[in-house]
């Protein structure tokens, strides 16, 4: 596998956020994804609720959590950490005014279904309070592969009860749970915002259904201050017969680390595209290319595993048989 001659299945990437019409950012991400060498993506949605937000990030919130990371705020010195510590009030202005032009739901991800049904398989959010209509859109939409929990600005944990009719309607329909682990842009940088989003809390959902398949997003290790912060978790969690890991918004690194430790056979790459500054598709791939493992776990984790787990699931299999 030398360069463009790479196929690979982006397992984690957005629509792009800045082309609002649903039909257009499918067709842009589409073009991406082709030219960096991809023969079919996971499109994630992203949905919260700005209220639950506003009640649980406040200014005091943030400058509390920035003391208790203060060392790693010193040593770190993320630019826009510094702003949102020194003005909290007009961080959180700016950053929950533009926070709604990332949230893409349902019905806008169909869209992409229909640029190429063939390309893509759609992953819906989760949305706090909503898991009656979650749970009934996964089971009536068959175009659907599954859900995706982010406990950072869900501020639900992983392994929480209230998550339970939704991960039935997932199991139930052959699909699968997306976690994002790790920490997050904006607020969720500070530990304080992301210590609900744990590999091992997604290990404690995944020992309960023993029969739905979780993939860990991020490897656990994504964080501005601290680099690898849960990806210990995911290497233990990744013992669990039906949970995997994904490459998106990780250093490389970790993904060369987690084969060295014999899982190559567990990790699905992701780009995480748009959301990775200075990042395209075609980039995340070169990444793993560049990484010292064996050629043949390479191309496990950039095409072959995805397409293993996709066929063995009853979903996955629907939606290739389309």
């Amino acid at each position: 596998m030398k360069g463009a001659d790479v196929e690979f299945i982006d397992f984690h990437v957005h629509m792009p956020y800045w082309i609002r019409d649903p039909a257009k950012s499918c067709r842009r991400l589409l073009l991406e994804e082709l030219t960096a060498g991809a023969v079919g993506a996971i499109v994630i949605g992203v949905d919260a609720s700005l209220e639950a937000v506003k009640r649980r990030v406040t200014p005091r919130e943030i400058v509390d959590a920035a003391m208790e990371d203060f060392d790693l705020l010193a040593f770190q010195q993320v630019g826009y950490i510094g702003r949102m510590v020194m003005e909290p009030e007009k961080f959180l202005e700016d950053f929950l005014g533009d926070f709604h032009k990332h949230r893409r739901g349902p019905e806008d991800l169909k869209a992409c279904k229909t640029v190429d049904p063939k390309f893509f398989h759609i992953i819906v959010s989760y949305s706090p309070g909503r898991e009656e209509e979650i749970a009934e859109i996964v089971r009536s939409d068959p175009t659907i592969l599954g859900v995706k929990v982010f406990p950072t600005f869900h501020f639900t944990r992983p392994d929480s009860p209230r998550l339970n009719k939704v991960y039935r309607a997932v199991e139930e329909a052959g699909g699968l749970v997306v976690v994002h682990t790790g920490c997050d842009p904006g607020p969720w940088e500070l530990t304080r915002f992301c210590s609900e989003a744990r590999p091992s809390y997604v290990a404690n959902a995944a020992k309960r259904f023993e029969n739905l398949t979780f993939v860990i997003a991020h490897l656990g290790a994504y964080s501005a201050l601290k680099p690898g912060i849960f990806f210990e978790e995911t290497l233990k969690a990744l013992h669990l017969e039906n949970v995997y890991a994904d490459t998106s918004a990780a250093d490389p690194f970790f993904a060369a680390m987690a084969a060295k430790e014999g899982f190559a056979d567990k990790i699905l790459f992701g780009s995480d595209y748009p959301y990775v500054s200075g990042y395209n598709v075609a980039t995340a791939a070169k990444e793993i290319l560049s990484l010292e493992i064996d050629e043949s776990d390479k191309e496990a984790i950039l095409r072959l595993n995805a397409e293993k787990l996709l066929n063995s699931l009853p979903r996955g299999r629907e939606l290739a048989a389309d």
